[in-house]
């Protein structure tokens, strides 16, 4: 066995990765923002039942916008309701699935509703007045491993961090650590969220690796 398959097997997909685009730094902790959202009313041009798409070419969205609602000239696909809240799960640029809530479309896996037929003529998908972006996505980070550290080790941390705790990562997913300009990669570890203070990318063992240190974060 390779060290890099040594590393691999100490634990698959065990941490979830949440990465903001936008917001602000709150007592040295990146908080991030939902914005506004305002698109045109998109009519459906398919519906795959298999895999619970819906085809909405150049559509523009990404997983986690909402709330979207549906409307239709005749009758919806089953599975899905009139005067009833949406998100978006992007699925590629021309194909989306919804979920039933925030959470579920942002969970790993994604939870979406499941459509069972085609329904009747022509349905749009729109916005509402309270559509947002959250501006953050979240995904399994790959053969990771979490080790856990002095706290002694780091003590650059700012206000709203703990310093008596922190992990060291070995992950094959490129992390984000925290800079004065950008925002860092907050991992989730046994239901807790850390923010990744600092990470190195390196090559080895026939792949890229990143070590990461975490902090876990004041609770809010």
């Amino acid at each position: 066995m390779s060290v890099f398959d040594a590393i691999a097997s100490l634990g698959e997909d065990i941490l979830i990765v949440t990465r903001a685009s936008a917001g602000a730094y709150v007592k040295g902790r990146y908080i991030d923002g939902p914005t506004a959202l305002v698109v045109a009313d998109d009519v459906v041009e398919a519906v795959n039942v298999d895999d619970d798409e819906l085809t909405l070419t150049a559509h523009g969205l990404v997983t986690g916008d909402g709330p979207f609602q549906l409307t239709t000239d005749d009758t919806l696909p089953t599975g899905l309701a009139l005067a009833t809240d949406y998100w978006i799960v992007r699925v590629d640029a021309n194909t989306v699935q919804l979920a039933a809530s925030l959470d579920d479309a942002m969970a790993v896996p994604r939870v979406v509703v499941d459509i069972a037929d085609v329904g009747v003529g022509e349905h749009t998908l729109s916005d509402t007045a309270t559509t947002e972006r959250q501006n953050r996505e979240t995904f399994a980070a790959s053969a990771a491993s979490v080790q856990p550290v002095d706290g002694a080790t780091l003590q650059d941390l700012p206000e709203g961090q703990r310093t008596d705790e922190l992990r060291l990562i070995f992950t094959t997913t490129a992390l984000k650590a925290r800079t004065p300009t950008t925002e860092p990669d907050v991992v989730t570890i046994d239901g807790e969220p850390w923010i990744i203070i600092r990470a190195k990318r390196w090559r080895a063992f026939g792949g890229a690796h990143t070590e990461a240190y975490a902090a876990r974060t004041e609770a809010p």
